[in-house]
């Protein structure tokens, strides 16, 4: 299920046929269509940078789960939600969120959480690393940074010391299918499981293009490609 404006040209390449587009979650066709095919969980990843939309959207998907009777709702969050990255996050860390996006990542799932209890609606939310994918059209930074590097181009960068902690889209499906597998619910760390400095992986990329490596501290942290 996708939104009305949402290209699914991807989808059909990789034969996914059965696609629902609606922005209507309880219209009472997809109703219909979704107790046929009686989907036993369903995964919110739909987010639209705007709380009242974001939290509209929310009760009504939930209220859709209500209807056709699912066994479980999943939840997307972010490792944002705890506020001070760490290098080894567990689910035991108490989240205090520093910015906007992190707070309403774990209202979210604090909302969602009461709601599914009261529904009697198993509940897993994922706190994710930083997600990544091979897509071509991929807006991933290194993606980009790749790029440049092939074409010797300056790459600038911007806190390169930070550390994050990264995971490939595939590794998000089969952890999802696994939790689901497991019955289990709960809330869960999804990620590569240790930071990783940018500068470190920049590093990496270099090697395996063969290309030499350049750090100036000095100046506007820049990074320059040149052929080895």
């Amino acid at each position: 299920m996708v939104r009305e404006k949402s290209s699914i040209d991807y989808l059909k390449k990789i034969k996914c046929y059965n696609i629902i587009q609606t922005d209507n979650y309880l219209d009472p066709i997809v109703i219909r269509k979704l107790s046929m095919s009686k989907p036993e969980y369903i995964v919110h990843c739909a987010w639209a940078n705007n709380q009242l939309k974001d939290t509209k959207n929310l009760i009504k998907i939930l209220e859709l789960a209500k209807n056709i009777n699912c066994k479980g709702f999943i939840t997307i969050g972010s490792y944002e939600e705890y506020g001070q990255l760490e290098k080894n996050l567990s689910e035991d860390t108490i989240c205090i969120p520093k910015n906007s996006y992190g707070r309403s990542k774990h209202a979210f799932y604090m909302l969602t959480k009461e709601i599914c209890a009261s529904l009697d609606i198993k509940h897993i939310h994922l706190r994710l690393g930083i997600p990544y994918s091979n897509k071509k059209d991929s807006d991933f930074y290194f993606n980009d940074v790749i790029k440049k590097i092939y074409k010797d181009e300056l790459v600038l960068l911007k806190n390169i010391y930070d550390v994050q902690d990264y995971i490939h889209t595939s590794d998000i499906a089969r952890g999802i299918v696994s939790l689901i597998n497991n019955d289990l619910e709960g809330d869960f760390n999804l990620s590569f499981g240790q930071g990783v400095e940018i500068k470190s992986v920049l590093k990496m990329i270099y090697e395996k293009l063969n290309k030499k490596f350049i750090f100036d501290e000095s100046s506007s942290q820049e990074i320059e490609s040149i052929q080895s």
